[in-house]
């Protein structure tokens, strides 16, 4: 495992906490994306870099429920906090560096990179490709959310700090990505956090094969699916910003109980 990388995530582990449990358009910005992409029928997923947990316990309860979900990330830290903040029964967290390490011997539905693939060298992307092709089930899915090229170039340009592997991701190495796990790249959406189009919203598909009739696990926002009516929407939209109150005095409470301080 790198520890130089271990280091500086176990260190960046207070800041993806309050990141994550706070008003963060990005992080909203992400979990919508998932909720219109992911079915409520996925039978399993595997969250790569999945910090203190916090997108995995999201999905345990609000996008699939029924899911088995591992989440990895390389930092003993992150995923200690995980363990503590967000235990469910049907989640399993884990310390390893997903280029060198075993990560599972099931296949999983779906596979997660949320802002995480920009921080995988790019030598070693092949790799962590070959591990996905095999984690990945018969028409399996991978959901990715990276910064834009453009973005990490202003940031650079105004002097912010980015992390400490943090490489561009163009749409041609999405397409290898694709090709590389035997899947075809049925979704690429620019979005407009705080900036215009700094985020892209990637869907890749494994063994699309021919058409078929509609299942219920076809029927995701992402495919066009039935939009529902205002009040709906509305009514959602009240008890999202109920949750994350929720989640927020949730989180502080475990932490006081365990006698852990964040900076």
């Amino acid at each position: 495992m790198n520890t130089e990388t271990q280091d500086y995530y176990d260190k960046f582990s207070s800041h993806l906490l309050k990141s994550s449990i706070g008003v963060n358009r990005r992080i909203q910005g992400i979990r919508q994306f998932l909720s219109e992409s992911i079915s409520p029928y996925t039978k399993s997923i595997l969250e790569i870099g999945c910090g203190v947990g916090a997108n995995a316990y999201y999905i345990s309860k609000r996008i699939a429920p029924k899911a088995k979900i591992m989440g990895v990330d390389i930092s003993h830290k992150n995923i200690e906090l995980a363990k503590i903040l967000f235990d469910r029964k049907n989640i399993n967290f884990k310390c390893l560096d997903v280029t060198k390490d075993s990560i599972s011997d099931c296949k999983f539905s779906a596979v997660i990179l949320p802002d995480v693939y920009e921080h995988i060298p790019r030598n070693r992307r092949p790799i962590l490709h070959a591990k996905i092709k095999a984690l990945l089930s018969e028409n399996g899915k991978v959901f990715i959310t990276v910064p834009t090229p453009s973005a990490q170039e202003t940031a650079r340009k105004a002097g912010i700090v980015l992390q400490i592997i943090d490489e561009p991701v163009t749409l041609d190495d999405l397409l290898r990505f694709a090709q590389e796990i035997d899947g075809t790249l049925t979704y690429y959406s620019l979005v407009s956090v705080g900036f215009t189009n700094n985020y892209a919203y990637i869907i890749i598909e494994k063994d699309l094969g021919e058409t078929r009739p509609l299942q219920k696990i076809d029927c995701v926002a992402t495919k066009r699916a039935k939009r529902q009516p205002f009040c709906r929407r509305k009514f959602k939209k009240i008890v999202k910003k109920n949750r994350e109150r929720f989640l927020k005095f949730y989180v502080k409470a475990k932490l006081k109980k365990h006698n852990i301080s964040i900076e």
